[in-house]
C-alpha cells in the first residue's frame, strides 16, 4: 500500500497500478476589447495577475494536473493532458469576457489547475471568481 499526498483529497491510500497523475502546461492568448471587463471562474488557488505591455492580448499561463487515485477498475493512463482540458472556455457577452476553467472532480478523478498566471493590459479590469472545491464535484463546462 502507498500513501500519496494530493491537492484534492489529502492522503490517498491505494493499491492500484492504474493510478495516474499527469501534469501539463499551456499558454492561452486571447484578443480582448480593453473597455470590457474579464471575469475568470476557476478553483485555481495559486494565481497571479500581472500587467501585459500588449494593449489587446490577455495571456493565461496554465499548469494543471489530471489525476485518478484509488479507482478500482481498469483505466487507461494518459501520457499527457489534452490542450482542450487545459484551456479556459471563452464566452463573450455585453458585460465582458467570461473565462471558465474546465476543472472538475468526480469520485477518484480530477483535473485541478496548480498555477495560473494572468497577464492583462493595464486598462483591463480582471476579476477572479473562485470556485470552491465542492463546486468542482461532477462539474462539466461546455
Amino acid at each position: 500500500m502507498v500513501c500519496i499526498s494530493s491537492m484534492i483529497s489529502g492522503c490517498a491510500i491505494f493499491d492500484s497500478s492504474d493510478d495516474f497523475a499527469v501534469t501539463g502546461k499551456i499558454t492561452q492568448s486571447i484578443t480582448i476589447e480593453n473597455d470590457l471587463p474579464v471575469v475568470i471562474r476557476c478553483y485555481c488557488e495559486n494565481r497571479t495577475i500581472n500587467m501585459n505591455p500588449n494593449e489587446n492580448i490577455l495571456e493565461l499561463e496554465i499548469t494543471g494536473t489530471h489525476a485518478s487515485v484509488g479507482y478500482h477498475g481498469e483505466q487507461e493512463k494518459p501520457e499527457f493532458i489534452s490542450p482542450g482540458l487545459l484551456r479556459f472556455v471563452e464566452k463573450r457577452n455585453s458585460e465582458g469576457l467570461i473565462l471558465e476553467s474546465r476543472e472538475y472532480t468526480y469520485i477518484h478523478h480530477a483535473y485541478i489547475i496548480n498555477s495560473l498566471q494572468i497577464s492583462a493590459p493595464a486598462e483591463t479590469e480582471v476579476r477572479v471568481m473562485p470556485l470552491s472545491l465542492e463546486e468542482l464535484e461532477g462539474r462539466t463546462v461546455e
